[in-house]
């Protein structure tokens, strides 16, 4: 065997060919060190969280140091005036009650009559339904169904009015009234209650007894509810209340009680307004720009590094190429790209290629690659090369007056047993017997059978048979006198 050369061409088109692999660690790379940046990011942000509660922590026991329990107890008072402020604020922007026309209203009425063989158990199953519909389960079932409206604005949406007049024997009614700033919605709601109702009806039969539930009425109406004027009004009032006994408080506040309260509600980062010299204002114009960085600090979140995810994506890719490189390196096992003419003397029949099979994605890519490695070489398909070598070990054949061929090899499966067969079957009908022996090196049996062949071909796959061995079987033939007709490389 002639010494092997590494050529750098094949090199880089033995990566190449794997570039879906490439592509592949490149992005397991990239998202390994974007997670690592990122629970860096989250480390260094939670470090620099518990240091600033840490400071602030230290600052406000500082500052209380330098108030009395009554100056502490009126900071502490404003503090909670201002969180109710928030609260009613926020339920005066998102309640439905608060944003409700009072004097033009949707109201749903929805009246029902319960009849059992009983006038006593009718009663008390009116109560029971009663209790039922202004519960929590009817609000949660509501909530679920509509999907766009919370069980707590329900409670305040939906009044029972709790009633049995027009009894006769065995006969009650219960009575709802649906309310909303939305006729469409104020329907929904009402149409929902009837369906949990009537849900309801086949569940407390077995507890009840039989007994039934009937829709007798359902009305909507436009109506000026003063109920709902006296809310709306009600809560106006309290947050100016809360807003004017805040501020005034706050007017009252000395320095260091402003600088207490500051501390308290901005995190100990928040600028004392301190004295009202000039001195005073520059510190105050300092800590201001501080207490600015802090809160920005506070409010970031963790980030990956696009930085890191180029670096991961080019490391991931430098020790796929260096795994590729040692693979080929020390590999001693036969190339399709290999000339087995100059590597053992033996002429080359040909190069059967893989089957392309099932298309792939960006298969314009691999066809590319192919080219380069052919050079300037015809591509074939896996049929016409196999025809192309069976043409040329046909008349190979007849200019050695050879009759019986064998194909040999130490790994004839799948795709070098397809070569094979059909060699086999395209020289049949030219008077030419082709035998298959495979593993010939391994198997006394296969081996015993090339007594009988006059010429024989090595049909070796690549990536699988080794140097060694082609070196072995070239041997073996010149000990038993057989010519080398040839030989295939099968990708």
């Amino acid at each position: 065997m002639a010494e092997r050369k590494i050529g750098l061409t094949d090199l880089l088109i033995e990566m190449l060919i794997h570039w879906r692999v490439a592509v592949a660690v490149m992005l397991i790379g990239s998202i390994f060190m974007g997670g690592v940046s990122y629970a860096r990011s989250y480390r260094s942000l939670q470090t620099q969280k518990e240091a600033a509660e840490n400071a602030a922590e230290e600052v406000l026991k500082q500052e209380e140091e330098k108030l009395k329990e009554t100056q502490i107890a009126n900071i502490n008072m404003v503090v909670a005036y201002e969180q109710i402020y928030r609260e009613k604020s926020a339920y005066m922007e998102e309640s439905v009650l608060m944003q409700m026309d009072a004097g033009d209203a949707p109201r749903s009425e929805l009246t029902f009559l319960i009849k059992s063989d009983d006038l006593e158990r009718t009663y008390n199953i009116e109560k029971v339904y009663e209790d039922d519909i202004v519960s929590g389960g009817m609000r949660n079932w509501v909530s679920e169904q509509l999907g766009n409206i919370s069980s707590v604005a329900l409670s305040e949406l939906v009044s029972l009015e709790r009633t049995s007049y027009g009894s006769e024997m065995g006969q009650d009614t219960v009575r709802l009234y649906v309310m909303h700033s939305d006729e469409k919605e104020c329907k929904a709601i009402a149409q929902s209650i009837v369906e949990y109702v009537a849900s309801r009806q086949e569940e407390l039969q077995e507890t009840l007894g039989e007994h039934e539930i009937i829709l007798v009425s359902q009305s909507f109406s436009r109506i000026a509810d003063s109920y709902v004027l006296d809310r709306q009004r009600s809560t106006v009032s309290d947050l100016l209340s809360l807003e004017s006994t805040i501020a005034n408080a706050k007017v009252n506040f000395t320095d260091d009680e402003e600088q207490y309260y500051n501390s308290m509600v901005n995190g100990g980062k928040a600028q004392e307004n301190g004295d009202k010299n000039t001195a005073g204002a520059q510190s105050g114009g300092k800590q201001e720009e501080e207490a600015e960085n802090t809160v920005a600090g506070s409010n970031a979140v963790p980030a990956i590094s696009t930085k890191s995810v180029v670096v991961g994506a080019a490391l991931a890719v430098f020790l796929y190429a260096l795994i590729i490189f040692l693979m080929y390196l020390f590999n001693n096992k036969v190339r399709y790209t290999d000339d087995l003419k100059l590597l053992f003397g033996i002429p080359e029949l040909g190069k059967i290629p893989a089957d392309s099979g099932r298309k792939k994605v960006f298969q314009f890519i691999d066809r590319w690659i192919l080219k380069l490695r052919n050079g300037k070489r015809r591509m074939f398909s896996t049929q016409e090369a196999i025809d192309l070598a069976a043409v040329d070990l046909k008349m190979i054949s007849r200019k050695n007056g050879v009759h019986t061929v064998c194909c040999i090899g130490c790994d004839l499966t799948q795709q070098a047993l397809f070569v094979c067969e059909q060699i086999q079957e395209l020289l049949k009908p030219e008077g030419i017997t082709v035998k298959i022996l495979n593993n010939v090196l391994y198997n006394a049996e296969t081996m015993d059978d090339l007594e009988a062949a006059e010429g024989a071909i090595l049909v070796e796959k690549a990536k699988s048979t080794f140097y060694e061995e082609i070196s072995r079987e070239a041997e073996l033939l010149q000990r038993q006198n057989i010519k080398v007709l040839g030989g295939i490389i099968v990708e």
